[in-house]
């Protein structure tokens, strides 16, 4: 239970993947700002997220490894993405199609988010056990859920905000997140002290 709370704290707080880390920096800077956009891009992320480790773990352990095809891994890691977001495409596509026009290319950039390369590239990379890539991934899904919604309400503070003419667009939303990350810096250290006490 204890490397499970590690595992959790440490992905969504302390190695936080969008304000620590500093990768899909792509979701919330050309994504829609809206609640419900904010709501169904995190949970299709989480999902293409979860789904693509487990399966580049697989398609690593299980196949590349045993063919002495290791080269082949980033190629593979990327169709396994694609797929699954191909896969979130074509039911958004059938069952919610107001989010899918809503989303427009957001869904899309997915597939070219770093967060979820990286995760993938790392869950096929590590010694693992596939329930420690479950839990980091479902961790790590969170964290960018609790990133991605932060962020959400921010960015709509800003665009509601009599900001200079300088800083408008871009430049308010960076210096926003670079105020953030320093903030998501410092849980690392509680996160550190909890485990380090013997909870």
């Amino acid at each position: 239970m204890r490397d499970i709370l590690y595992i959790i704290l440490t992905t969504v707080l302390a190695n936080n993947v969008m304000f620590v880390r500093f990768e899909g920096l792509c979701s919330f800077m050309s994504c829609p700002g809206r609640k419900s956009s904010v709501r169904f891009l995190t949970f299709a992320t989480g999902f293409v997220l979860v789904f693509a480790s487990v399966f580049s773990w697989i398609a690593d352990r299980y196949i590349l490894t045993p063919l002495n095809a290791e080269y082949l891994k980033t190629v593979v890691i990327v169709f396994i993405i694609a797929c699954f977001v191909q896969v979130v495409d074509n039911v958004t596509a059938a069952q919610y199609p107001r989010f899918r026009e809503e989303m427009g290319i957001c869904l899309v950039l997915i597939a070219t988010n770093s967060a979820v390369l990286t995760i993938c590239l790392e869950s096929a990379q590590q010694d693992s056990t596939l329930i420690s890539i479950i839990l980091s991934a479902l961790g790590t899904a969170l964290g960018f859920g609790i990133s991605t919604f932060l962020f959400g309400g921010i960015r709509e503070k800003i665009e509601n905000s009599n900001v200079p003419e300088c800083f408008k667009g871009t430049p308010a939303t960076l210096i926003a997140a670079s105020i953030i990350s320093l903030a998501f810096y410092g849980f690392e250290g509680v996160v550190t002290g909890i485990f380090s006490m013997g909870l």
